[in-house]
């Protein structure tokens, strides 16, 4: 009797055996969400079910940035079952966000394809320092430095246009529908009238192929000499990179509150390729356009990472489009996409050095 006693406390006193569960599917887009800012969502999950929880990071992983990391659970059978619910449920919130994103990217008007622009003399100068702030950029949301950015518009390999995916897509396209209906209003329209427009101005104005309003920068005014309110305003459109053509009495301030977002348009170049032959990359944006469909602005979601997140500030001219662009000799915040070792007939090799092949 004593003897059973005996094992029968060894057997209380023996840890209980730790079960170990590791998550990897559907979670890669939302380990940002698990974990949390400063790792607060994730320990708070393991305090509550009082589980180890291990996010993998991707040093620990074979291919740095393409595998899934795992989320490694330890600890009982009702530990890990309570652990993997709570992740379940943020795995579900950020999918939830992300069809609420994809909902209103899809809801956007197709846009044309921006007319060829080259640089002025004029494209040293820096616009005014507060115009900087307005800047969106492009900001890692993974320990691996990739982000997932939306192509808006494509002029070539040394030069596209961007968005950031994520919640502020929605807050464009309620700033954009505010600025609709406010400025349909012809009362509104004469209200905020330009007598004179510069170079650099921020206004509002209609975009040709819709009926909504955008924010845009004035970058080139072609007075008429017999009427001043037809005069032809050039303008790009800060929250797409695309350009357009209006005329003056079109185009009016911006009301101030309507700046309260960051121009979500980031100009950028495509990192570590060059063309076969001497000259600028303009053509073969091979899988920039491969997402951007035939419509540029109804891009897919290309995971990116960013080799400068300083802006490029410029000012911008229109040509004809049979002039070819020429490119700045300090470009855009370079860039380079999951795919982009394809680009212009190169592949990088592991160690990120062009190899010169033949795309398949």
């Amino acid at each position: 009797m004593m003897e059973m006693n005996c094992v029968g406390e060894r057997l209380q006193r023996r840890p209980r055996e730790r079960l170990e569960e590791q998550i990897t599917e559907n979670i890669q887009r939302a380990v940002g969400r698990i974990i949390g800012k400063g790792g607060e969502t994730i320990r708070s999950i393991s305090r509550a079910s009082n589980a180890k929880i291990t996010v993998e990071n991707i040093s620990q992983t074979d291919d740095k940035a393409f595998m899934d990391r795992r989320v490694i659970i330890k600890g009982s059978v009702d530990q890990i079952s309570l652990a993997k619910s709570m992740i379940e449920e943020k795995v579900e919130e950020d999918s939830e966000e992300r069809r609420n994103i994809e909902r209103s990217m899809a809801s956007r008007s197709p846009r044309q394809h921006p007319n060829k622009q080259y640089l002025t003399s004029a494209a040293q100068e820096e616009l005014k320092k507060e115009k900087s702030g307005h800047l969106e950029r492009l900001v890692p949301t993974g320990r691996d430095g990739f982000m997932e950015v939306y192509v808006s518009a494509v002029e070539g390999p040394s030069q596209f246009w961007l968005q950031v995916y994520g919640p502020r897509a929605i807050e464009l396209d309620h700033l954009e529908m505010q600025m609709t209906d406010y400025y349909k209003s012809e009362e509104n329209r004469k209200l905020h009238a330009i007598k004179e427009l510069e170079e650099g101005q921020i206004v509002a104005a209609p975009f040709l192929y819709d009926n909504k309003w955008y924010r845009a920068e004035v970058t080139k005014v072609t007075l008429d000499d017999y009427n001043i309110e037809d005069s032809k305003v050039s303008l790009y459109y800060v929250d797409y990179g695309d350009s357009s053509t209006r005329s003056k009495h079109e185009v009016c301030e911006l009301r101030t509150d309507f700046l309260r977002l960051r121009f979500q348009a980031i100009e950028c170049c495509l990192a570590r390729v060059k063309p076969r032959h001497a000259g600028p990359l303009t053509g073969h944006a091979g899988p920039l356009t491969e997402h951007a469909g035939p419509h540029i602005g109804h891009a897919g979601v290309v995971p990116a990472k960013g080799l400068d997140s300083s802006p490029s500030i410029i000012k911008r001219t229109q040509t004809i489009p049979e002039v070819s662009p020429s490119f700045p000799l300090s470009p855009p915040a370079p860039l380079i996409t999951q795919s982009s070792e394809k680009a212009a007939g190169y592949l990088l090799d592991k160690e990120g050095n062009r190899e010169n092949k033949e795309r398949s």
